[in-house]
């Protein structure tokens, strides 16, 4: 597992909807923030946060970057 030290997101498309994104945050009270978005067609929208003590990732078979909205 690796923690992270600055923001960093996880993107996906569901089939048949906008594509969705989790963009994790760090604070400078030293927490997390998770901040879930929407693509709109033009830009990414906010639909809700929560507050974060800890995050770290791990990732089997490697970590792929791909280019998209």
């Amino acid at each position: 597992m690796v923690t992270p030290r600055g923001r960093f997101d996880i993107r996906w498309d569901p089939e048949g909807r906008s594509p969705r994104k989790l963009s994790f945050r760090p604070t400078d009270m030293g927490h997390w923030r998770r901040v879930e978005l929407v693509w709109n067609g033009c830009q990414w929208r906010e639909v809700g946060w929560d507050r974060v003590e800890n995050v770290s990732i791990s990732a089997t078979g490697g970590v792929t970057s791909t280019a998209g909205p």
